[in-house]
């Protein structure tokens, strides 16, 4: 993970750090980071920022913890376990150091759990092998496989190296999804008014019936 200091100067008692994600919507299940700081006690904070359906920004907490370090510690390691799912792809942690030195952290990493999917595909290597996910709406497949698992998961295996992510979602679908706020009640009051005009035009040729 990226961290840069993310203090507020009309808080000076704060301490806070921007933690960039590869993506967004990680599936991040915990946070740890390392105090160079030898004695302190903390209450740390993990949150984001969101955007609500009007357009508004409030922090969204995803998960808190306390730490006490003292010098005979052993560790200096801060483990945090997130209540909730990260939306976005930039996370805050901050701590209230009181009258108290700024604790100084380093060595942020995250955790999320990784799918793997063994699947038997074509003996040509030269044919490409295609993944499709993200369709909420799709049903899930029924296949006969479990009379032939143990086989399937004792073959010799070979490692799939991924090509890039390619969006198949229709572009208006896109362009929607990638509004907020105020602007996507406009993207979409603005298309559904180029239906009804194409819909007004396209009536004004059709034959009218006769009297």
């Amino acid at each position: 993970m990226n961290a840069t200091p993310a203090n507020d100067s009309k808080k000076p008692a704060l301490s806070r750090w921007s933690l960039k994600t590869p993506q967004a919507a990680l599936p991040i299940t915990r946070l740890v980071c390392t105090a160079a700081s030898p004695l302190f006690h903390r209450e740390i904070r993990v949150w984001e920022e969101v955007i609500d359906e009007r357009g508004d920004k409030f922090p969204r907490e995803l998960g808190h913890a306390a730490w006490d370090q003292v010098p005979t510690k052993a560790t200096r390691e801060l483990v945090i376990q997130l209540d909730a799912q990260p939306q976005g792809d930039t996370l805050f942690l901050e701590t209230d150091n009181g009258d108290n030195p700024a604790i100084e952290l380093r060595e942020f990493r995250c955790y999320y759990p990784v799918t793997r999917v063994v699947f038997k595909a074509a003996p040509d290597s030269t044919q490409p092998v295609w993944l499709y996910y993200g369709n909420r709406e799709a049903s899930a497949p029924h296949y006969d496989l479990s009379l032939v698992a143990d086989e399937l998961l004792r073959a010799e295996r070979s490692t799939v190296i991924s090509g890039s992510e390619e969006n198949l979602s229709p572009k208006a679908e896109r362009v929607g999804e990638t509004l907020t706020g105020s602007a996507r009640y406009i993207f979409w009051g603005a298309l559904g008014l180029v239906v009804v005009a194409l819909l007004t035009l396209i009536s004004r040729f059709l034959p009218k019936p006769e009297q």
